[in-house]
């Protein structure tokens, strides 16, 4: 009996853990390109999406002091009937890592690009927006942004726009795919992915929970040189990685891990010959060679019957070390926040992996983050 209920519980398990089959209704989008409009007769906006939050937001014109943090064009919007917004109740509480705000959760109409590259626009109903009236600096210092489409969810915090295009019929999954083209364009799926781009089959990743980055958090071993930064004459162990598809070309690792780096080129008799290696200063070599490599290895889900199982992302001297002058440097830098402890990476690892991310519609299910290498060739 014991053995029944147990492979009854492993079964439900597995169920749980599978990656669905592409739908058939989602929506692509170019980032260099995908546009929305608060009014249908309004010139389009360029979309701004957050993977970082759920939360998606909207500026009034009565916030005067978002001036203070960008005045370069404000692009607020008057809550009315032009655009079928409704005020259902106040909010004050954080937006980002930058700034809190006031103001209004409201419903609101809003138009959205269906196809890249075309001037087709389909209306959304957000269920819930946040309508800025008032905002307070509390971190970083960066520009105000005046609008955001927040695609981050967990099992209990919904992204409102993916789930209001759920709702209203437009995608059949609660879910986004992300990858980088050969032309440098990210492509962002809604609602499935594309399974013609992806060579082999999606692979779950073990993941870390945080509330700041949405729970998207990876284990990885980090090499650079062809050497475990992480490990360099310890025993093996895993860095945090967070991918952000809004990281340029580039990799951002923490300082603790500037120490070792420096111990790998001694040891390899690797030191560049241009410029002295420093923490604000990578170095450059005048020459590039085949042991100037980067590679992350990253853990995937134990739950899917084989233990220790890594996706390797490994990137070669050429595309590793860029041209700088008449010399080269690796694509790295080190934080300015010391207290930050993880390794941060964008397009250069969505060039070669389709990121899909899926909450199933089921209570009981996790979401599912998975890794697919991308096809050599891609035709878009």
């Amino acid at each position: 009996m014991k053995k029944l209920a147990f492979l009854i519980i492993h079964l439900i398990f597995c169920i749980c853990n599978q990656i669905p089959n592409p739908p058939t209704k989602f929506i692509s989008f170019t980032l260099y390109d995908a546009k929305i409009k608060f009014y249908s007769n309004q010139e389009s906006l360029h979309m701004n999406v957050d993977f970082s939050s759920n939360i998606t937001y909207f500026t009034s014109p009565d916030c005067v002091n978002c001036l203070i943090y960008n005045d370069n064009k404000p692009a607020t919007v008057t809550c009315g009937a032009a655009n079928s917004c409704i005020v259902m109740e106040k909010f004050s509480e954080k937006m980002n890592q930058s700034f809190s705000a006031q103001g209004d959760i409201v419903q609101i109409r809003i138009f959205y690009q269906e196809a890249y590259l075309q001037q087709i626009f389909r209306p959304l109903i957000l269920q819930k927006a946040f309508y800025v009236k008032n905002i307070f600096q509390i971190g970083e210092k960066k520009p105000y942004q005046y609008y955001s489409l927040g695609l981050g969810f967990e099992k209990n915090t919904e992204s409102s726009f993916l789930s209001s295009l759920y709702l209203q019929g437009k995608i059949d999954q609660l879910s986004y795919s992300i990858y980088l083209q050969p032309n440098d364009i990210l492509i962002l799926t809604l609602g499935g992915y594309d399974i013609k781009l992806i060579s082999e089959q999606f692979i779950i990743m073990k993941n870390i929970e945080s509330q700041k980055y949405m729970n998207d958090l990876y284990q990885a071993n980090v090499e650079f040189f062809g050497q475990p930064i992480e490990t360099f004459g310890q025993e093996e162990k895993a860095a945090t990685v967070y991918i952000d598809p809004n990281i340029q070309d580039e990799i951002i690792l923490p300082q603790y891990m500037f120490k070792n780096i420096q111990k790998i080129l001694t040891t390899l008799r690797q030191e560049p010959d241009l410029e002295s290696l420093a923490i604000d200063n990578l170095g450059k070599w005048s020459t590039r060679n085949n042991q100037q490599t980067f590679g992350l290895h990253f853990y995937a889900d134990d739950n899917q019957g084989e233990q220790n199982k890594k996706v390797d992302v490994l990137f070669d001297y050429m595309e590793f070390m860029e041209e700088s002058g008449e010399g080269y440097r690796p694509r790295i830098f080190f934080n300015p926040d010391k207290d930050v402890q993880v390794v941060q990476i964008g397009r250069m690892f969505l060039k070669k992996i389709m990121l899909y991310k899926y909450n199933p519609d089921q209570p009981r299910e996790p979401v599912i983050r998975a890794f697919a290498p991308l096809k050599k060739l891609q035709t878009s």
